[in-house]
């Protein structure tokens, strides 16, 4: 356990230097250090309030999705479930590890925001398409599929979040991005696995505007599996 005191300010951070570092192989040429489980921060006391600032933050992303519902033109008793559902999965979140410390409160407004303008603009050019209003079940269905994301992707951008094979897609999406298209895993006896790079090629565009590379890949797989979800309406 590492004690940290009390800081006048804002921001901790705790930096682990590895040395020596390794690599795999002479064909995978990451440089590793250790492999860790997960950070958790407890306080000293038995009692802690939530800091303020994560409970406006939480308190924000709440306003932004209920306003987002609102432009999408849903009921009252609708709009209403929708919002409480996404108020108690983000406090779960919060209330999980050490979600409420840190930046991860900070991430959710802008999480809520970028769920909710992409559905608002669809539900209007779906609109305009048609040239009719969408029903009340079309507008549910692009609501609850909103609603989805923003739970799956709150769970992802979790701090305690296991990494699992984001990894391994994250170096592959920077070896696309370098210009590296062959990817194979040797399966012995000469036996070679390739691997596809569908993702990675779908997912470069927006991996030049954001520098979190692991973000994009989750926030990409995401977004198609309840993309995916959402094409079961019209059939």
């Amino acid at each position: 356990g590492v004690v940290l005191p009390p800081a006048p300010t804002s921001g901790v951070s705790i930096v682990m230097d590895i040395t020596p570092t390794w690599t795999p192989g002479t064909a995978d040429k990451r440089i590793l250090g250790v492999q860790f489980d997960r950070f958790l921060c407890r306080p000293a006391s038995a009692i802690v309030r939530p800091p303020s600032n994560t409970l406006s933050q939480a308190t924000l992303a709440a306003a932004i999705f209920s306003a987002g519902l609102a432009l999408l033109g849903l009921s009252l008793s609708s709009a209403m479930f929708a919002a409480a559902a996404i108020g108690l999965g983000q406090t779960l979140m919060m209330a999980l590890g050490s979600g409420m410390y840190g930046t991860y409160p900070g991430k959710l407004p802008w999480l809520a925001f970028g769920v909710m303008a992409p559905a608002s603009v669809i539900a209007r050019v779906i609109e305009r398409w048609r040239r009719e209003p969408l029903s009340s079940s079309a507008r549910f269905v692009i609501a609850c599929c909103a609603s989805a994301l923003f739970l799956k992707l709150a769970g992802l951008y979790h701090p305690a979040k296991p990494i699992i094979d984001a990894m391994l897609n994250l170096h592959r999406l920077d070896a696309v991005l370098a210009g590296q298209y062959h990817h194979v895993q040797d399966l012995g006896n000469g036996v070679q696995m390739p691997y596809a790079i569908g993702l990675y090629i779908f997912s470069a565009p927006f991996a030049w505007l954001f520098s979190d590379h692991m973000a994009v890949v989750r926030t990409v797989t995401a977004a198609m599996d309840v993309f995916a979800g959402a094409l079961l309406y019209p059939v």
